[in-house]
């Protein structure tokens, strides 16, 4: 059982192998070993004998299942021991694990940015990467869902439009969850400083052989640690969420049919959108910004169908989303609701010289916003729409010209078409004039991918990737101006990369590492409007980020493991002009993608004496250099680490209890700022220390 759980834990990387984030030093990790032992009335620790063996796997990140270190592009794996060991509950939480992964919270769980490789997204509702959970692509605002039941996640770096339906400009973020197969039960909860949670999920054998069902029920509450200097009230920014999911799975055991339909509903009221004007204080002022609040719901549903043909696999995936939003913030009332109904149909094929995936994919997102009148009257109501539609062709297979050389081609084709209509009542000012418009826009795109890879030894793989990204042209979804009218054109990519892995010392020590280059063009960036202080979308030149990312694991005793990961490069505009103030953004940085981020972690087994189950010990590090809000680089966060430190304790029973601290020096930063005249932020979690524990049966 040790053993096992052990490897079960392990963080797997491109190549199966262990990965994480954090360090400790050896004299904090006994301490801490002592100190659990002694909470819970254990013996003192002892030296662990469990082996080092670092795990292979195969993955299906590429849509057809592949040895995980036979993929040919940047491709790192963590499993759900490894999310729970590092106290990831959500998907924001996951730059914890992936080193290069960084994601910013822009004044609520609601809208947050994604940045791989320095490729991210001004615009909420156009991300530049995509998240997927078993094939479905997520509603933009979903950042904050629990993530439950997780097998593993799969993180693809660089542009997947030739294995993703829905797309995925900078990068994917591929979550797949446990599929039930048996009868288990799981109870846990959490309490710390920050708030509690609580779930409940069980899988139940329907019919067996045949049928099988699960249903997942948590919630979590945060306390706010932001007070207010006008009321005097503490603690304004809390969250509540709730969520429910339920799953029927059909797939007859030896037949080759596999059918899940699953639903899923989240609930969430938020008090978070608030600003600070200095990081240190954690203080707002409501009477320059009102209190924020928020209720949003989103309701999901998915069916899932893979049938097996031959050498390969038909899948289909239909999917629903519907998001309510119901939204009062920096002094305006303005709800709005999206709808995404998609389809995605594919063939996998697996073959001893070639294996690939072809598939056809349509979608459309319709998308409502109405905001109150603004300042007093000022600025009058409105009521605005942007309908979406995009279709797509896209395959690319893999064939294996010698037993250690393989070539990688494909392709992808976009058809996408906006439409956009605003309303707008007059306002008390000039500035501000009633508006009533309607237009509509189409683009296309074809993006093809060429990659190749030698197994130049038994432990030593190098690749090499170039591709295209496209990310398509629209409409601003919140409609400020007469400009909105105007439709900005795709974003486009050039990228290539060279890749090397490597396992030394008996496969105790993993290396991996790629270079990438990254040119774009027609960058999508928010612009002020002429004349007021509204921003609008427009493509705004060209930019290219350059790096180096790696990933290391050492094993160098059976109960130590050691992890250091990261991203080192350069992200700037080459040539931008904007359109409104003509300012020269040339070597300028871009926006939410800071040069350095690092990740590292120490992870000590501590198995004691005639104990039935495992003790550990693990500390984390992350850090992220300066990091700019604004094409102008006006508004910045400077560079910061964050600490945590946990202790676990796994019995064999199934029962687990953990200790943590996360943030531990209370570092105060930045994750967004806007300049209302002063420059408003929205800051990072403080220090948490908590006990979580649970119970699987």
């Amino acid at each position: 059982m040790k053993q096992d759980r052990m490897k079960q834990g392990l963080a797997l990387s491109a190549s199966g192998t262990v990965a994480a984030s954090g360090t400790v030093t050896a004299r904090a990790t006994v301490t801490a070993g002592v100190t659990m032992a002694a909470l819970l009335g254990l013996p003192a620790p002892a030296q662990a004998a469990d082996p080092a063996s670092l795990p292979t796997v195969t993955v299906t990140a590429n849509k057809r299942p592949q040895a995980s270190g036979a993929t040919d592009s940047s491709v790192l794996v963590r499993s759900g021991a490894d999310l729970e060991e590092a106290g990831v509950r959500t998907i924001t939480d996951l730059e914890k694990v992936f080193p290069g992964l960084h994601i910013s919270a822009r004044g609520s769980s609601t809208y947050a940015n994604i940045s791989i490789r320095g490729m991210s997204s001004p615009d909420f509702y156009n991300p530049a990467v995509q998240v997927y959970v078993d094939g479905v692509p997520q509603d933009p605002a979903t950042l904050s869902q629990a993530l439950t039941d997780v097998d593993r996640v799969e993180l693809l770096k660089g542009p997947q439009g030739s294995l993703y339906g829905a797309g995925a400009y900078g990068g994917v973020i591929n979550i797949i969850t446990r599929r039930p197969d048996s009868a288990r039960t799981t109870v846990s909860a959490g309490l710390s400083t920050a708030g509690q949670d609580s779930r409940i999920s069980t899988t139940q054998v329907l019919d067996p052989g045949r049928l099988y069902g699960d249903l997942s029920l948590g919630g979590s509450w945060r306390d706010g640690t932001i007070d207010d200097a006008a009321t005097g009230g503490s603690s304004v920014d809390d969250r509540q969420n709730r969520d429910a999911r339920a799953r029927l799975r059909f797939a007859p055991q030896g037949g080759p049919l596999d059918l899940a339909l699953s639903a899923s509903r989240i609930e969430e009221n938020s008090n978070e959108e608030v600003v600070v004007s200095d990081i240190h204080r954690r203080s707002t002022n409501s009477a320059v910004y009102a209190h924020p609040r928020s209720h949003k719901t989103l309701t999901s549903l998915a069916l899932n169908a893979d049938y097996r043909v031959g050498p390969g696999t038909i899948s289909s995936i239909t999917a629903y989303q519907d998001r309510d939003l119901d939204r009062f913030a920096y002094g305006l009332y303005q709800p709005e609701q999206q709808k995404t109904l998609s389809q995605e149909l594919r063939y996998a094929l697996t073959g001893d010289r070639y294996n690939g995936v072809v598939g056809l994919y349509a979608g459309q997102t319709d998308f409502d916003r109405q905001t109150g009148p603004y300042f007093g009257g000022v600025v009058g109501a409105s009521d605005s729409s942007v309908t979406t539609t995009g279709t797509a062709a896209f395959g690319e297979g893999t064939y294996h010209l010698t037993p250690t050389v393989d070539l990688t081609a494909g392709v992808r084709y976009s058809y996408d078409q906006a439409k956009t209509e605003a309303t707008r009542a007059n306002g008390l000012m000039a500035a501000y004039p009633a508006l009533s418009f309607s237009n509509s826009a189409d683009f296309d795109a074809v993006t093809p991918k060429l990659a190749a890879g030698w197994q130049v030894t038994p432990d030593h793989r190098l690749h090499a990737q170039l591709s295209q990204g496209y990310k398509p042209g629209g409409f601003n979804h919140t409609i400020t101006s007469a400009a909105d009218a105007r439709p900005y054109s795709p974003e486009t990519s050039t990228n290539a990369e060279i890749g090397w892995t490597g396992h030394f010392a008996g496969n105790r020590v993993e290396v991996s590492t790629t270079a990438y280059w990254i040119e774009a063009e027609d960058k999508q960036i928010y612009v002020n409007v002429a004349g007021s202080s509204f921003q609008t979308l427009r493509n705004m030149g060209e930019s290219r980020s350059v790096g180096l990312e790696f990933d290391t694991v050492v094993r160098p005793v059976d109960s130590l493991r050691l992890t250091f990961g990261g991203t080192v490069g350069r992200s700037t505009f080459t040539s931008a002009t904007d359109p409104v103030s003509n300012a020269d953004y040339a070597d300028k940085r871009l926006p939410y993608a800071p040069d350095l981020l690092l990740n590292a972690s120490a992870t000590y087994f501590l198995p004691a004496t005639g104990l039935p189950g495992d003790l550990s010990v693990r500390g984390a590090t992350r850090y992220a250099s300066r990091t700019y809000f604004d094409p102008a680089n006006t508004m910045a966060q400077g560079g910061y680490a964050l600490f945590d430190l946990s202790q676990d304790l796994a019995l064999d029973s199934g029962a687990t209890v953990s200790l943590f601290a996360e943030n531990l020096t209370d570092r105060q930063y930045r994750t967004y700022s806007f300049n209302g005249g002063t420059t408003y932020s929205s800051l990072g979690e403080g220090r948490v220390v908590g006990i979580k524990g649970g119970v699987t049966f």
